[in-house]
């Protein structure tokens, strides 16, 4: 990530506290602390949103800053869906995808196995299916996926639903076994070569009988599974972040069942306005 992208990111978004905190509670789903962010302009979301694309989009090797413009034109072309459809523009999900991949590279200290970018087609129709983020972490020798979601919507209860009506299949066997399979399309484009995670990769498309859970279960590994929800304040900080808490609380989640340890938390990011976060990027 470019060191002016990692200065801005810094300067605009603060970490606020964990939960629980105070009267609110941690989630029930949570199986470790949500944490809770804050950014005092929308405008700085705005800038960070505009200037990830690129690092969102593409692997490090492949930035070359003399040729921001040609890669910023391309990304709005073939990875993003780019139209000149503004209501179109404020349904896509590349908005809190973007900001994921940049909270999860700043704040947790996760790499990026592969930009996300690369599971967008020119010639699909919608929105590209799968986690919104493929990082990765080697925890003392034991890999860590952190593959998460994200979802900027106005109302946070709707983003909430959003990914707990599915979360049934975001966290089970087959789900997480197809988007690893589909890592090995993109083999040529990973950011971390030589990790336990490109070796489980290279083994499938070697032999794709094996059982990739049981190959990450035989090396400890563990899914990181945080939901990023992007929402707009209601009333004021901590009332917003108190509603979301209830209304999870409160919800009928689907049972969910995965054969290897997985760690899940939200991560919170109040805004003032959401449609004109979006709108000023496009813009």
């Amino acid at each position: 990530m470019r060191q002016a992208l990692i200065d801005l990111i810094k300067t605009s978004i603060f970490f606020k506290y964990s939960l629980p905190n105070g009267n609110i509670e941690r989630s029930v789903i949570s199986t470790q602390k949500d944490d809770c962010y804050e950014c005092n302009d929308d405008n700085e979301i705005t800038k960070i949103i505009y200037n990830a694309l690129i690092d969102y989009s593409y692997n490090e090797y492949e930035l070359d800053e003399e040729n921001f413009q040609n890669l910023f034109t391309k990304a709005l072309i073939t990875k993003l869906h780019y139209s000149n459809d503004s209501e179109k523009l404020q349904k896509l999900g590349f908005y809190g995808e973007i900001l994921l991949y940049a909270m999860l590279r700043i704040f947790y200290n996760s790499n990026a196995a592969i930009s996300r970018g690369y599971f967008y087609h020119i010639l699909e129709n919608g929105e590209t299916k799968g986690f919104d983020a493929y990082h990765f972490i080697d925890n003392n020798g034991t890999p860590e996926l952190w593959f998460g979601e994200a979802k900027f919507y106005q109302n946070m209860n709707s983003a909430i639903k959003s990914v707990l009506d599915k979360i049934d299949i975001s966290l089970s066997n087959n789900y997480l076994s197809e988007n690893i399979i589909a890592l090995n399309e993109h083999n040529n484009n990973f950011n971390l070569e030589g990790t336990k995670l490109q070796e489980i990769v290279l083994k499938w498309d070697n032999n794709p009988d094996i059982n990739i859970i049981e190959e990450l279960k035989s090396c400890n590994g563990k899914l990181i599974y945080p939901i990023f929800i992007i929402g707009q304040i209601d009333t004021d900080y901590d009332t917003t972040i108190k509603k979301a808490i209830d209304y999870i609380n409160e919800y009928t989640i689907p049972e969910y069942s995965l054969d290897i340890d997985v760690s899940i938390f939200f991560i919170f990011l109040p805004v003032i306005n959401t449609s004109k976060i979006k709108e000023d990027v496009v813009s």
